[in-house]
């Protein structure tokens, strides 16, 4: 009787409703890595690609659950794996940048990558989005988000998000205790700032050319927001890893 009553509420539910239960009780929507680093890499939300991006949508709530699993990583990725993802350029600019916060030669990076040294449990960072909806952008939301979510348009999914998927990620932030976070998207600054440094309303902000800086010194931990990696030269994406592992160092 309670089992067929189960299935009968999930069978009646909407379709945002259905997505909402998933959103607060399923998997995050990161790559994730190891959490235990000092490094945390926050990027805005997965990207849309042109071809099978909408594919991917789909996929991401037909496969999703109910069910929590434990923090993802790639450390049972192929060899094949890892020379995809050294093809794709948000994680080409991510090593490169990592390349200067591990004090590595720039061209190292595809190499880094490959011999799987990239999103391991006992890697270098842990990697992670804001929002957990795909899409290219803050005001793109189309048709099919809307058919797949249920929620009509980009600032309604946006506020839900805020008031009841950010809470999730901050949940991890407390367990986990990053040192520095990366957020890239200067559009999404308080955004960064609401998961990453919501324990301490006291910090010092500096602004350091591209950067902006805030140092939560209760927390012990730097937020640091720059543009997109996709807009930073090689050159420009070492020194912004150099400058990340300087924050690391005693004040």
């Amino acid at each position: 009787m309670g089992s067929n009553s189960m299935v009968h509420e999930k069978d009646s539910m909407t379709k945002q409703q259905e997505v909402i239960l998933r959103l607060e009780k399923g998997p995050l929507f990161i790559d994730g890595g190891n959490p235990e680093a000092p490094l945390w890499i926050c990027a805005i939300e997965y990207g849309m690609e042109k071809k099978g991006g909408i594919k991917k949508l789909k996929k991401d709530f037909d496969n999703t659950g109910l069910k929590r699993k434990p923090i993802p990583n790639w450390d049972k990725e192929s060899p094949q794996f890892f020379e995809a993802i050294a093809k794709q350029p948000h994680h080409r600019d991510v090593a490169k940048m990592l390349m200067g916060y591990l004090d590595k030669r720039a061209e190292d990076w595809s190499s880094y990558i490959k011999a799987g040294g990239y999103g391991r449990s006992k890697g270098d960072f842990f990697k992670l989005n804001l929002f957990p909806v795909r899409a290219n952008g803050q005001k793109q939301w189309l048709r099919k988000h809307a058919e797949l979510t249920g929620f009509k348009n980009r600032a309604t999914y946006s506020y839900w998000a805020r008031r009841n998927y950010f809470p999730r990620l901050r949940e991890l932030v407390k367990e986990y205790k990053p040192k520095i976070v990366l957020g890239t998207g200067i559009g999404c600054c308080v955004d960064f700032l609401d998961v990453f440094g919501a324990d301490d309303c006291r910090c010092d902000f500096v602004k350091q050319g591209p950067l902006m800086v805030w140092k939560f010194n209760k927390l012990k931990r730097a937020v640091v927001v720059s543009r997109f990696l996709s807009r930073w030269s090689t050159k420009d994406l070492v020194k912004l890893g150099k400058k990340l592992k300087n924050l690391l160092k005693p004040q």
